[in-house]
């Protein structure tokens, strides 16, 4: 193609066609301009430069002929094929984006919103042809065979110049294009050996009315200014998108929105701003349209609601919880309607649970993809989209913002790319409400989370516990311990024939690796139902048919069959038992006591008794008891136990023992109880010395209103009555313990006469010992004949005597 011989016969060819051309009453090349012809002469090429794959430049056209100037501000990325256009003119802003992969032209204004039409091979804004952009113009002027006409000087600047002549049939335009380019010129921002377009010329004739006498010529004047050779960095992106919130009707996009989770837990902070304030609001939401259940917990960012307010939404029977969470306390159930958040209408005048996407108002949404933008330090990519209000009936306008990759957050996770990071909606002319994504988790919550227990009270609420055992070889170990515990949750709802709700407060314990228990808490049906929910409400019923259904269910072998998380196994559980726990049978309102322990070492205990409690006949203050056994504690009153000491006995028979007694505490003013002593049969049995049980250890301080008596001690028990018994019958013996203060008084007294007496009979023994030796002595000195053989010491102490 490059010898002279083709160049002319092309020549011939071209001058055939526009001879054809110029005979025709629809088409007219001003030759007076140029003629297109005289760029396929035979020359010395010199090639005009390629324009980089990505740049941004400013260009300042002046047309002489009307004395007016018009400045563009235009951006291409050749990775994502489109280029935009700021262009200003008479005190107008217009914006152009040229979308080349989807080819369409989107020209918009503040005054007239968006205009969208297709784009052709060559497109410019208000039929001025140098309100073309960049890319196309010179694409357009280089593929006309530029000629290198040598070099000039503009503005200062050595440049090269290249003219190429054009026919634009379409528009019936002639034109001619000088074209300079830096020649060895460091410019603002980039190398001398960068060819940085300097200035424009085109000069050229139009004739709208496709007529000679309609012609128009023109002389426009482009200085480029500010050129960057390279791809548009992140500021400079945002000019290639139309301004926020914008939707183009007619627009179409190639790109389609990502998809949204069915099911998700979200926290997102809200921002609701006006012209004079600014509200933020946290939101933390649990989504699962399988169980149909919605929780939300709200509270403002101001401090004046720190606590959060929880509500949950059961789309199963179509009702409405509201749990103030720092009180404890519930409202009133309600019935669910569409001033309720996440209702939408139902078939036949019913309420509906709203999907996701009719959540994020994603679902018949119409979506354009406008390109990245950066949030709060994270790469997007971004759809704008039009969706219906169904309360309002009105259209509004919603961004979606969608990370481009991964993220990693502070506290270590990790958000995956095409996660939903942020929303806006605009509902009128002013701001929008944002929604920034704070954390999103794609999974199903957890059961646990919809908690409503305190919405019932006690009486409906049955507390179980269910044992489960591993039956196939296999251990728990292979299976995570939220999935064990989620499965062993919903499973035990469907086996009560029970709605999600009516299990809460869940808990498993692992014993070991092949045994399991769950415990949670059962509650009776909702007080009340939404006949028109949407699908209708299941069969409810109450809380004893409930545990009778588990109670079947595991008494014929409740078989469960869990997914592996380690191996590609099943571990098979099996259900082995089921009790329910009854508080009101577990504690009473007797006060509970403490079993105190008897030690004795010989002989060994008959059979235990039981200790009777009798309600007080009256109230007495309390005395304090001094002791010596040590100082009190300020623990909790817990007497300890009595011990008795082993009896000296004459025979070998076991002999009767204070039993083991029990004190309830606190120990005072509560009475001493009455012991009953056990039915012994004995044989005839003899004591020397009566048996007695010692004093109790005295209880720790007790508060008490008087401060006097806060050192008020136990009272120490009396002991059994010696028993004397000569035939084998069985005798019972009931003591009353006396009070405290008497009881001391009756043991000090009795303690002194008994060692009094025991003395008393020592010495009389004494003395009259002393009397019988000295008479037996005396008769003994008086009639003895002692022989001289026979005689002993007494006679030989006698004797001295005598002296």
């Amino acid at each position: 193609m490059n010898h002279p011989t083709t160049y002319f016969a092309v020549a011939l060819i071209l001058n055939s066609v526009i001879t054809c051309l110029l005979a025709s009453n629809d088409y007219f090349v001003d030759l007076t301009i140029c003629n297109p012809l005289n760029g396929s002469q035979p020359q010395v090429l010199v090639p005009a430069p390629n324009l980089p794959k990505g740049f941004s430049t400013r260009i300042q056209w002046t047309w002489l002929e009307k004395d007016s100037t018009v400045d563009v501000l235009e951006v291409f990325n050749g990775v994502t094929q489109k280029g935009s256009q700021i262009i200003y003119m008479e005190g107008q802003t217009i914006q152009v984006i040229q979308n080349y992969k989807e080819q369409q032209y989107i020209s918009y204004t503040q005054a007239n919103g968006c205009n969208v039409r297709g784009l052709g091979t060559f497109e410019f804004y208000d039929n001025k042809l140098w309100l073309s952009s960049m890319i196309s113009l010179y694409g357009a002027a280089k593929s006309a065979q530029p000629v290198y006409n040598g070099t000039s000087t503009v503005r200062g600047v050595d440049t090269k110049k290249y003219v190429a002549c054009m026919w634009l049939y379409q528009f019936n335009i002639t034109v001619q294009v000088e074209m300079h380019f830096s020649n060895n010129w460091a410019m603002p921002i980039s190398t001398p050996d960068v060819f940085a377009p300097v200035r424009f010329v085109l000069r050229g004739s139009t004739s709208p009315n496709d007529t000679v006498q309609g012609r128009i010529p023109f002389t426009v004047i482009g200085d480029f200014s500010e050129y960057k050779p390279f791809l548009p960095d992140d500021e400079t992106e945002m000019k290639m998108q139309l301004p926020a919130g914008t939707f183009c009707p007619g627009r179409f996009s190639i790109t389609p929105l990502n998809p949204l989770p069915t099911s998700f837990s979200v926290i997102q902070e809200r921002i609701d701003s006006t012209r004079d304030t600014t509200t933020v609001t946290y939101e933390e939401i649990w989504f699962d349209k399988d169980k149909r259940l919605v929780r939300r917990d709200y509270k403002s960012a101001d401090g004046s609601d720190p606590d959060p307010t929880t509500q949950i939404f059961d789309f199963n029977l179509g009702i409405h919880y509201s749990i103030d969470t720092y009180m404890g306390t519930c409202d009133p159930v309600a019935l669910l309607d569409t001033e309720d958040l996440y209702v939408l209408p139902g078939p036949n005048n019913t309420v509906r649970m709203m999907t996701s996407e009719e959540f994020f108002h994603v679902k018949d949404a119409l979506s354009q993809y406008v390109g990245t933008r950066i949030t709060r330090g994270v790469r997007c990519d971004v759809w704008v989209g039009l969706y219906v209000d169904v309360d309002s009936m009105r259209n509004y306008t919603i961004e979606w913002y969608f990370t481009v990759d991964s993220v990693v957050e502070g506290v270590g996770g990790i958000i995956q790319p095409a996660s939903l990071f942020r929303y806006d909606i605009w509902q009128g002319q002013g701001q929008p409400t944002v929604f920034n994504i704070l954390k999103m988790n794609k999974e199903k919550p957890l059961q646990e989370v919809f908690d409503v227990s305190q919405c019932y009270q006690f009486a409906s609420k049955a507390r179980i516990l269910i044992y489960f055992s591993v039956i196939n070889n296999k251990t728990l170990s292979m299976v995570s311990g939220s999935y064990l515990k989620e499965t062993l949750h919903m499973d035990t709802l469907k086996e009560a024939l029970l709605s999600p709700l009516q299990m809460t407060r869940v808990s498993i314990q692992t014993v070991s690796t092949g045994d399991v228990y769950l415990d949670g808490i059962l509650l009776d049906k909702s007080p009340i139902v939404n006949d028109n929910i949407f699908p209708p409400a299941p069969e409810r019923h109450d809380l004893g048919p409930a545990i009778m259904f588990l109670q079947g269910s595991v008494g014929n072998g409740w078989t469960l069959s869990l997914d592996s998380t380690v191996i590609n196994e099943t571990v098979l559980l099996k259900s082995q038992g089921i009790l329910r726990i009854k508080y009101d049978e577990q504690f009473t309102t007797t006060p509970s006591t403490t079993t105190m322990s008897t030690t004795i070492a010989t002989p060994p205990q008959p059979a235990p008794t039981t200790a009777r409690q009798i309600a007080p006949t009256e109230q007495t203050p309390p005395v304090p008891i001094t002791s010596t056994l040590g100082p009190t504690s300020p623990s909790k009153c817990t007497c300890p136990p009595n011990t008795c000491s082993s009896p000296s006995i004459v025979t070998n028979q076991t002999p009767a023992r204070c039993p083991q007694v029990t004190t309830p505490p606190p120990c005072i003013p509560t009475p001493c109880p009455v012991i009953t002593c056990p039915q012994l049969t004995c044989p005839t049995t003899t004591y020397v010395t009566p048996v007695k049980c010692p004093a109790q250890t005295p209880c720790p301080t007790t508060t008490q209103r008087n401060q006097a008596a806060s050192a008020t001690k136990c009272p120490v028990l009396t002991p059994c009555p010696t028993i004397t018994t000569t035939t084998k019958t069985q005798s019972v013996t009931t003591i009353k313990i006396p009070t405290a203060e008497k009881q001391t008084g009756e043991q000090t007294t009795k303690g002194g006469v008994s060692g009094g007496g025991a003395a008393g009979v020592a010495v009389g023994m004494l003395v009259v010992g002393m009397l019988l030796g000295a008479s037996l002595l005396i008769i003994y000195r008086r009639f003895r004949r002692p022989s001289p053989e026979g005689r002993n010491i007494l006679d030989k102490y006698l004797d001295n005597a005598e002296y």
